[in-house]
């Protein structure tokens, strides 16, 4: 081992019965303090051997390899009878992991600036929960909603699908206490009618331009999409007679009869007797989009419970191909 580092003129050797051991760690450490070292090659075992505690060796320090004599002299060469061989064998490998080590530059340590400030994109439900969890962690927080009002869909709507057992009752909507946290936040800025021009730029240094009443541009750590959903044209269905007739509503608009509390039809303002709620209206269907919504079973029957909170007189119907009810709503 001297003989080797001799010629390669290293700063100084060091053995040891058990490198990888904690004493045989701390008297590398040890001498790259004291001898100012660049670079280290230890001649062991193999590099997949105790890789962790190794690569500590070398945060914000010196360049390292390892030499596996190891593997490939002691153990291969256990039962040669001439110790010249092994020994030649481990110099050879010394020696070239050596001229590896002097071809390595160092490496300067490189420091950049990163922004810890979170953006939400979209005020809905997601959005709310995203930026106060967010807040929560003491990021600071710009959420970014291109209507003029926080909450997105869900803050016209009168009560939500249950989600805690026993599934039996609509609960009330979440988004006007989210609201509030999110005014009480000191952590989040809101920016309403604002839009994302263009984001360029890597995760930490964002740039992010912006139009709409803030016409900013802002560096920004991470960035949450949570622009919701959009409620399907139903000026697309009129093969279900929407357009044709107006007490053909969408479940969007009748939402608001819901909120209001009273129930009518808008073509006369009469009270209907039956109501029939036709599902997969403009899913699940190749002429329009061929996939499952996965949430308007759920909605038509919540719907279904608050109209006879309002009127039990008036009688409820759906159309369905199945009703789905995903996860524990079934």
């Amino acid at each position: 081992v001297i003989e080797a580092a001799d010629e390669h003129g290293c700063a100084c050797t060091l053995t040891h019965e058990c490198f990888c051991g904690p004493e045989g760690l701390e008297a590398i450490k040890k001498s790259v303090s004291e001898n100012d070292l660049d670079g280290i090659l230890v001649a062991a075992c193999s590099e997949r051997a105790k890789t962790a505690e190794f690569n500590a060796l070398t945060v914000d320090g010196p360049s390292m390899f390892r030499t596996a004599i190891r593997e490939h002299c002691a153990w291969p060469l256990k039962e040669a009878e001439d110790d010249e061989d092994k020994t030649a064998c481990a110099k050879d490998m010394i020696q070239m992991g050596l001229a590896r080590l002097d071809g390595v530059k160092a490496i300067e340590p490189l420091s950049e600036e990163i922004s810890d400030t979170v953006m939400v994109v979209g005020s809905g439900r997601a959005g709310l929960e995203a930026s106060l969890t967010a807040a929560g962690l003491g990021h600071p927080v710009v959420l970014v909603e291109k209507d003029d009002k926080l909450g997105g869909l869900l803050a016209d709507q009168k009560s939500i699908p249950p989600e805690e057992p026993p599934y039996e009752q609509p609960e009330a909507n979440p988004v006007p206490k989210l609201l509030e946290e999110i005014e009480a936040s000191d952590q989040i800025k809101v920016l309403t009618t604002t839009n994302i021009v263009k984001i360029d730029g890597q995760p930490g240094q964002f740039k992010v331009q912006l139009n709409g009443s803030s016409g900013l541009e802002m560096t920004i750590g991470s960035i949450v999409q949570a622009t919701g959903a959009t409620p399907y044209d139903a000026s697309k269905l009129g093969h279900l007679g929407y357009g044709a007739s107006p007490d053909v509503v969408t479940s969007h608009e009748f939402e608001k009869m819901l909120v209001d509390g009273k129930i009518a039809c808008p073509s006369d303002g009469r009270t209907p007797k039956r109501i029939a709620y036709i599902q997969c209206a403009g899913s699940r269907d190749e002429n329009h989009l061929n996939y499952c919504s996965s949430e308007c079973c759920n909605n038509t029957l919540r719907q279904m419970m608050e109209v006879s909170k309002i009127d039990k007189s008036i009688e409820n119907a759906v159309i369905y191909k199945d009703m789905r009810a995903p996860g524990h709503m079934e």
